[in-house]
Order: structure tokens, then C-alpha cells, then sequence
């Protein structure tokens, strides 16, 4: 594994020298936390006890997994945050559908641009009211709507309530996308450890093993695409609107092209 993660990471810097972060979907025996340590990359996950609190807090109310003080997952991270964190590139397994855009590859892995048409950077210039945004606890897509109303002003929110209707089985529910974009799940007052979920029939399995809460990726969809949400639990379920939203990818663009136009170069 050293020598594999070792060429693609310096193949990469040789080809990109600026300041960023590397998703990494593979992972190893620790979930991926602190694999960038080990390989001498940039990322988000981090697993130490000298991990600063309010950091942790803050990442945890905005969507990602922490299972206690020592550690931060990238888990839960959505597309906005990948951006406002600097995550340009993603290192995964061969795929031969993503290889045309990998920047660099080998039989062991490849790394692609999270997203080609946008610049990150390690920091932006933001109006004067981001600085207001007090980051609430349980409370993902409230805080990420503060952060990119704060950042530009939009006629529709990042993140907006799916249309949820119970079915007849009981735990399962038909939801119904109100906007082009990924579906995103939270369940504040359960334990996801203890639930199994499924779109449509299949199921969903984050990269990590969510032991309390994270947002989860259900998928991407078409507005008023309806999905069959179920779930497996010795406890019954309550979801509303506010647990499953979609991220309005018009507001997300919009919003990132504001920070692209005001991005530090470094």
C-alpha cells in the first residue's frame, strides 16, 4: 500500500502544487482517518486526542460523522462543503467510467477532480454577515442554508424539504425530490447503527460505519422523482420534510461560482 498511495500522491503533487484536500474512498484499517498523515496528503478525517473541540463541533453540526471527541469523519460531507473545504480531488479505486477525467492513475487507484469546471481554494473572501452564523446542534441543513445565504443571496434555499408520505408498510415512506440534486437523510434522535436503510430497495452503506449521526447520501435525483425509503429498525421511525432534503443544485452552483470569483490565490 505505501508504494501504491505513494506514486499516485506524488504523481498528483507534480501535476498540482497548490494547497488542497484529497478525499480519500478507499480507506484502510482505520476508516481513512489518518491515512493523510501516513501518505503525506491534505484531508479532512482525523483521529487524535489532541483534536480541537470546537473545530469537531462545528464540522459535526454542519453534516459529518464524529463518533467522539477524538475523531472527525469526512463522512456527511455534501458537495457545498467538499468546495468551502478545498476538497478538489478524490482518490478511489480504478473505475474505467471516471478514468478520461483522472489526473493521475495506476492498476491500484486513480484521483479525480471533485468537480473540473470549479477553482477551490484554501480560503475566500465572504460578506461580513458569514461571521454571524451561529452553527446549530442536530441542525445540518439549517446550517449549511446560514452559511450559503451568508455567502450569496439566493431566491431558493441549498438545502429544501422533501415531499414525505408514509406508505402502508410500516418504517417505509415515498419521498419526492423538489429539486435537481443529491438526497440527503438525517435522523437526529436515532442511532444509524441500529438501522438499516434502503432506497428503493437497495441498500445504503457509507464508507465508514455510522455509529450516532452523519448526513447520508441517498443519491442524486430529478425534481419530482419519487424513491421508496425504508427502513429496518426494532423501533419505529418518524420522518418529516425536515429529516430528508435535497440540495437544490442551482443554489449550490450559484453559490460556488460567488466564492470561485472571490477565491484566494495562493
Amino acid at each position: 500500500d505505501m508504494t501504491n498511495y505513494n506514486y499516485l500522491i506524488d504523481e498528483m503533487k507534480a501535476k498540482d502544487s497548490d494547497l488542497f484536500r484529497i478525499e480519500n474512498a478507499i480507506n484502510g484499517v482505520d476508516n481513512g482517518y489518518n491515512e493523510s498523515f501516513l501518505y503525506s496528503y491534505n484531508s479532512t478525517p482525523y483521529y487524535s486526542s489532541t483534536l480541537n473541540e470546537n473545530l469537531r463541533l462545528s464540522l459535526a453540526r454542519l453534516g459529518l460523522f464524529s463518533r467522539n471527541e477524538r475523531r472527525i469523519s469526512d463522512v456527511g460531507q455534501t458537495p457545498f462543503l467538499d468546495y468551502l473545504f478545498n476538497t478538489r480531488y478524490i482518490l478511489d479505486e480504478p473505475n474505467p467510467e471516471e478514468a478520461e477525467f483522472a489526473i493521475v492513475k495506476s492498476d491500484f487507484g486513480q484521483i479525480v477532480p471533485k468537480n473540473p469546471s470549479m477553482a477551490t481554494s484554501i480560503g475566500y473572501t465572504v460578506p461580513l454577515a458569514f461571521a454571524d452564523v451561529k452553527l446549530k446542534d442536530k441542525k445540518p441543513f439549517t446550517n449549511q442554508n446560514a452559511l450559503a445565504e451568508s455567502i450569496y443571496a439566493f431566491d431558493q434555499p441549498l438545502f429544501e424539504p422533501a415531499e414525505v408520505m408514509q406508505s402502508i408498510a410500516p418504517n417505509s415512506y415515498f419521498v419526492t425530490a423538489k429539486a435537481d440534486g443529491p438526497i440527503y437523510l438525517y435522523l437526529p434522535n436515532n442511532r444509524l447503527e441500529k438501522i438499516q436503510v434502503f432506497v428503493n430497495h437497495e441498500k445504503i452503506v457509507p464508507r465508514v460505519n455510522i455509529k450516532n449521526q452523519a448526513l447520508l447520501d441517498l443519491g442524486d435525483f430529478k425534481k419530482g422523482t419519487q424513491i421508496l425509503l425504508d427502513f429496518s429498525s426494532s423501533k419505529t421511525i418518524k420522518m418529516t420534510g425536515e429529516n430528508v432534503q435535497t440540495m437544490n443544485g442551482s443554489t449550490y452552483y450559484q453559490t460556488i461560482r460567488t466564492l470561485e470569483q472571490n477565491r484566494l490565490i495562493v
